[in-house]
């Protein structure tokens, strides 16, 4: 009996979690868009929003304006913010919780300054650490296409595919000519955690 309590406690306990963090988060939401509405920022946005839907030509959604304008809010934090609509969050979930996806084997960041991805890490035993590729990367193109300027979730997609197909990257390094990477995309399995042996019987964890 004693070992089937731990289990009941953490059902308990999580939708408890999840109430009090979502809670958390519409109570911020309401602070801050108080503050936006008593600034009169708000009122910039509903004007906004006004105008286009009574001027602009048919055949955009309040939604797409509106999630344009969350991706634009959070483009000004830092290069770690990203905006996800419904559909690109079961995508992220799908490619990185998951644990298993089609892809080069790179963990990329957008860097604002230059409007270009930076690979932050390759994922060992993947095309792109055997290709050589290095943190501080800059990738320039995605199969001879600029991707200056877009949201990191849409080149992710450019670079990733059907397992057994090829992407083209053009990468600069610094100290180096711009260089072209062709990857043969393959199912990748992210591990959270990485140990192996060491002599004299020491253990390392990653």
């Amino acid at each position: 009996m004693n070992e089937r309590k731990p289990p009941v406690l953490l059902t308990i306990l999580m939708p408890t979690f999840a109430l009090m963090f979502g809670l958390a988060g519409l109570l911020m939401g309401w602070q801050i868009w108080g503050r936006l509405d008593r600034g009169g920022d708000l009122g910039k946005i509903r004007a906004a929003m006004d105008r286009i839907n009574n001027r602009y030509y048919p055949g955009v959604t309040s939604a797409n304006v509106l999630d344009g304008a969350l991706e634009g809010m959070t483009s000004k934090l830092d290069p770690y913010c990203e905006y996800f609509t419904a559909q690109e969050f079961k995508e992220f979930k799908e490619n990185n919780l998951d644990g298993r996806f089609g892809g080069v084997g790179i963990v990329v960041g957008r860097d604002a300054a230059t409007g270009y991805l930076v690979v932050e890490t390759p994922i060992e035993d993947t095309p792109a650490f055997s290709a050589d590729i290095l943190p501080g990367d800059q990738i320039r193109e995605v199969d001879g296409k600029s991707i200056k300027g877009q949201q990191l979730q849409d080149v992710v997609r450019k670079i990733k595919g059907v397992p057994d197909t090829q992407v083209v990257l053009t990468m600069m390094r610094k100290g180096r000519d711009p260089f072209k990477v062709t990857l043969t995309r393959k199912i990748i399995v992210l591990k959270s955690v990485k140990a192996r042996m060491l002599p004299d019987s020491i253990g390392y964890i990653r």
